[in-house]
């Protein structure tokens, strides 16, 4: 029998940015591959982007469906936050595809210099996400009533 397991908010930030420093390693391993020797260049580039698309894509599925029902919610903005995250999460899954495709249909340096730019902006979107809504005055567990008094 499968037990559904709650997790608190604080817990679900810990565990996205977790995936998030782990996507930054991969990140940073892809970026090493392009100092390489060319003929290493050529090998690792594919090998080590490719790592880094696959840890992305289980990290965007892992996302929403951590966050897919609780941010609509989370406050006022929370609507805006979830469409700002689905949004952003089907063009990065586009830039993948086009990323991947070159590899087989442009030259090594074409198909590297599009590698690097869509890491460049999985970066960025991941910086966007934690100021956005993986920041601990979002998704947080305890509740702030603004403008109450007490007495």
């Amino acid at each position: 029998m499968n037990e559904v397991v709650t997790l608190s908010f604080e817990e679900i930030r810990g565990i996205l940015l977790r995936e998030h420093a782990q996507l930054r390693l991969l990140a940073l391993a892809v970026e090493r591959a392009f100092h390489l020797d060319e003929a290493e260049r050529a090998l690792e580039v594919p090998k080590r982007f490719h790592a880094f698309v696959d840890a992305l894509l289980r990290h965007n599925e892992h996302e929403e469906e951590l966050l897919g029902e609780i941010l609509p919610g989370i406050d006022a903005w929370g609507e805006l936050r979830a469409l700002r995250m689905d949004d952003a999460h089907r063009e990065t899954h586009r830039e993948l595809g086009r990323a991947l495709s070159a590899f087989d249909e442009k030259t090594p340096n074409e198909s590297f210099d599009i590698a690097r730019e869509l890491v460049q902006q999985v970066l960025s979107h991941m910086d966007e996400e934690e100021e956005v809504f993986l920041n601990d005055h979002v998704l947080r567990d305890d509740v702030i009533a603004i403008g109450q008094t007490s007495g």
